[in-house]
């Protein structure tokens, strides 16, 4: 019996408007396993047209730090694991599957995630 499985993930993200945020938006939608929750913290007002489900905070700070405590008064209740990207982080296919294999494998709190997944 797995312990974890990827819809117990989020996956926060917070941007300043750069460029390759769809990129890496693309290198999520890709995964053979999805995450449970994806959230996109940005300080601008732009719209993300990609067939995803994603939840979209507008933050008036550019501070990474400020956008991911705010990310996490989002998380849905089900979400056991929080994977904080850089937007300019694009996963290699079944990274998240390789995740979870590693939180399943591991008897810590924390763990170093695969070189192999971004």
């Amino acid at each position: 019996d797995l312990k974890y499985r990827t819809k117990n993930i989020a996956i926060i993200i917070p941007t300043n408007g750069n460029k390759s945020i769809l990129s890496v938006l693309k290198s999520i939608k890709s995964q053979t396993n999805k995450p449970g929750q994806i959230i996109v913290i940005q300080n601008q007002k732009k719209k993300i047209n990609l067939s995803l489900r994603l939840t979209l905070i507008h933050s008036k700070k550019k501070n990474q730090v400020y956008q991911r405590s705010l990310a996490k008064k989002y998380l849905k209740k089900h979400i056991k694991i929080i994977l904080q990207l850089d937007d300019y982080v694009c996963l290699k296919k079944n990274a998240l599957k390789a995740l979870v294999k590693e939180w399943n494998n591991s008897e810590k709190y924390t763990v170093n995630a695969p070189t192999s997944i971004a």
